[in-house]
């Protein structure tokens, strides 16, 4: 069953779902308890004030519930493992569809952060670097090249 097939299969709520594929890790299915599920998701790109200058496209930090992929992420960041590919899938539950995917390549697991939050939940935030993005929206999609420093 592909992922988008059991997404629209689930009885969920308004507001957008994060599911995270590592190549190696997870598995590439239809059933979102084999991907990492997220429920913070942060990147950003800064143009510098020269304009001959690259952009900076930040790492890319997620937080999730302390899970079993926990220490298996400790791990491939403790071993410097490079993942040859992710995935993040952002699944907006209103429209009962994937709008929005963002493909890694060559990543690597840059830092990892376990801690309680105040409402007592145990939380586990990590950081992503890359080689290569590739951000689709629906029908459009654009990408970088880090190390070619030049549009994919």
């Amino acid at each position: 069953m592909s992922l988008l097939k059991f997404l629209t299969k689930q009885q969920r709520t308004e507001g957008i779902d994060v599911c995270l594929y590592l190549k190696g890790i997870t598995e590439e299915t239809g059933d979102l308890n084999r991907l990492i599920r997220c429920y913070e998701y942060n990147q950003y790109l800064q143009m510098p004030v020269q304009a001959s200058a690259n952009p900076k496209l930040s790492t890319i930090t997620l937080t999730k519930p302390v899970d079993s992929y926990t220490p298996v992420l400790n791990l491939a960041a403790a071993t410097n493992l490079i993942i040859p590919r992710a995935i993040l899938y952002f699944y907006n539950n209103a429209a009962k569809q994937i709008q929005y995917m963002i493909t890694l390549h060559d990543v690597f697991i840059s830092s990892t952060r376990q801690y309680l939050k105040t409402d007592k939940n145990l939380c586990d935030t990590f950081t992503l670097g890359f080689d290569k993005i590739k951000w689709e929206y629906k029908s459009s999609s654009t990408g970088w090249d880090l190390s070619g420093k030049k549009p994919l």
